[in-house]
C-alpha cells in the first residue's frame, strides 16, 4: 500500500476516538464526499490497514499504553505552530512546551505499544519536528488531574 496521506491519517485517528462514526460524520470532519470517504475506507480496509472494528469494556479501556514524546523543533519553528496540528491527533491528551533541552512534550494514549510507535511515526514526519524521543510510561504512582 501507498504511504498515508493526511486525509487518510485523519481518518484512523477519527475511528481509532470513536470507530462507530458514521461515513457522512468522517466526510464532514474530513471534508470529503460521503462517496469519496467510503472509497478511502475501503481501500484501507482491503489494505489491511483497518483490520477490524471493535469494542472495549470499561475495564478494558484502562489498560492503554501511555508515553510521553519529548520533541525538539527545527530552527525557526514555533510551538503554537505544532501544538495546531497536533489537534488532529486524538491521542495527543496533554501538549506542554517546555524549558530546557526540548521545546515540547507530549502525553499520548494508544491502545498498546505497536499503535504507539505508529502514532510517533506519524508526529515525526510533521515539518516542524527536528528530534522526537519516547518515553513509555509503566506505571502512575500519583494522579491529580
Amino acid at each position: 500500500m501507498k504511504i498515508l496521506d493526511t486525509i487518510d491519517q485523519k481518518i484512523l485517528a477519527l475511528l481509532q476516538d470513536n470507530a462507530r462514526r458514521s461515513v457522512i460524520d468522517l466526510a464532514k470532519r474530513i471534508g470529503l464526499s460521503r462517496s469519496a470517504t467510503q472509497e478511502r475506507l475501503t481501500r484501507l480496509e482491503s489494505s489491511g490497514v483497518i483490520e477490524q472494528y471493535t469494542i472495549r469494556t470499561a475495564s478494558h479501556s484502562k489498560t492503554t499504553t501511555r508515553g510521553l514524546l519529548a520533541i525538539t523543533l527545527k530552527l525557526g519553528m514555533t510551538c503554537p505552530s505544532l501544538a495546531r496540528r497536533l489537534q488532529d491527533f486524538p491521542e495527543v491528551k496533554s501538549c506542554y512546551t517546555v524549558a530546557g533541552a526540548v521545546d515540547i512534550i507530549l502525553l499520548v494514549e494508544s491502545p498498546n505499544s505497536q499503535a504507539l510507535g505508529i502514532l510517533r511515526e506519524r508526529i515525526a514526519t510533521l515539518p516542524e519536528i527536528a528530534t522526537i524521543e519516547t518515553t513509555l510510561i509503566l506505571a502512575t504512582h500519583i494522579s491529580r488531574s
